[in-house]
């Protein structure tokens, strides 16, 4: 299945594995919104952003934009850019400050990149990467692209 949220998603199925954002949303709630697609039966599930993270990301232009909407939107996509480039700490507790609630130290059982990659070290496994291999998530989103066309 491939959905976009520019026709809106309206995706009511619990067993979606992989949700891809193909460059910057909008903002940070509109990640969590979006990715919340996945898992929703319980399972392991996995998203996937794939934006330049060395380009931050910006705001439609519009002239009429009040100015404090701007502000806004900046502020959004700050936070945005912060939870993307993130390597150390908790995804999870980054996204619970960020909407208000209180989070000292990872719960437990966190899932986020950042806490696995931590729980497989400390068990003897390989070092967390310097960098992100995303080549089976490109193969990925490349056969579903190819799949969608034909």
């Amino acid at each position: 299945m491939v959905a976009t949220c520019a026709f809106g998603m309206g995706i009511d199925k619990s067993c979606v594995r992989l949700v891809v954002h193909y460059d910057w949303p909008q903002s940070l709630e509109a990640l969590h919104q979006e990715s919340g697609r996945a898992g929703r039966d319980g399972a392991p599930a996995r998203c996937v952003l794939v934006a330049n993270l060395q380009k931050t990301p910006t705001l439609l232009p519009n002239a009429a934009r009040p100015a404090e909407q701007v502000r806004a939107g900046l502020r959004r996509l700050t936070a945005l850019r912060g939870y993307a480039v993130l390597r150390d700490g908790c995804r999870q507790c980054r996204l619970l400050r960020y909407m208000g609630e209180a989070c000292a130290a990872p719960p437990p059982g966190c899932a986020c990149d950042l806490c696995e990659r931590r729980a497989v070290a400390a068990a003897g496994g390989a070092a967390a990467p310097a960098a992100l291999d995303l080549r089976p998530d490109a193969a990925l989103l490349l056969e579903a692209v190819a799949e969608a066309r034909s």
